[in-house]
């Protein structure tokens, strides 16, 4: 078997890309869902800051890391939560920001935080996975990305992420079925392209008598 080397590189820059909107900007249910900001052409639109409102902080807070600008979501975020401390998506957001500045405890504690309150919430679950990926912690990151797909099959991202996952501890054959499925799902060609290219790899990394052909795999 070739050394899985460059896998990780790949693994790193997916799940950062991946992982730093909400969930890839999915629907992840009702506690998530009444409090989504508005979007046009891949930016959070906030409204002019008031006193009195939360949101408006948050939907800054969003429109700031669309843009990069992290300090300025960090401050933002803040002033939210200084109003409503035990708002979900609020807790999330500060998590993602911490882990964007390599704090991870802290990050950690936010997702677990809000994980307890909310077990059945995709977005917080998919943080922790990120965050467990990221310090190498694969099998809690698999366990992780697994649950996120059971609450939400249709989040493609979970996949990706959990194929990575499964390269990195050389289960080669679970890697191939996530990477086969979104070859054949993946609504975004660069999506299935991707797919392909990862099965192509792996072909070439397991046993002869565990391949498939090239016109096997491209079958609907």
């Amino acid at each position: 078997m070739k050394k899985l080397g460059l896998i990780a590189l790949g693994a790193w820059l997916l799940v950062s890309i991946l992982a730093s909107t909400p969930a890839g900007g999915v629907n992840t249910g009702s506690t998530f869902q009444s409090r989504t900001p508005s979007r046009r052409d891949g930016c959070y639109m906030s409204k002019p800051i008031s006193n009195k409102n939360p949101d408006d902080y948050y939907n800054q807070a969003m429109e700031h890391f669309d843009k990069g600008q992290l300090s300025q979501s960090l401050a933002a975020i803040e002033m939210a939560l200084s109003m409503r401390q035990s708002h979900a998506a609020y807790r999330v957001h500060l998590a993602r920001l911490y882990r964007r500045f390599g704090r991870f405890k802290e990050a950690m504690e936010e997702v677990n935080t809000v994980i307890a309150a909310h077990p059945g919430e995709v977005e917080p679950k998919f943080e922790r996975a990120t965050l467990n990926f990221i310090q190498k912690d694969f099998i809690s990151a698999l366990q992780d990305y697994t649950e996120c797909i059971q609450l939400k099959p249709t989040l493609t991202e979970a996949y990706y992420n959990r194929a990575m996952v499964y390269e990195q501890l050389h289960n080669l054959a679970k890697a191939k079925e996530d990477w086969e499925l979104i070859s054949r799902t993946a609504v975004d060609q660069e999506g299935k392209r991707f797919a392909l290219e990862r099965l192509a790899e792996i072909e070439n990394w397991m046993p002869e008598e565990n391949r498939i052909t090239k016109n096997e795999r491209l079958c609907p």
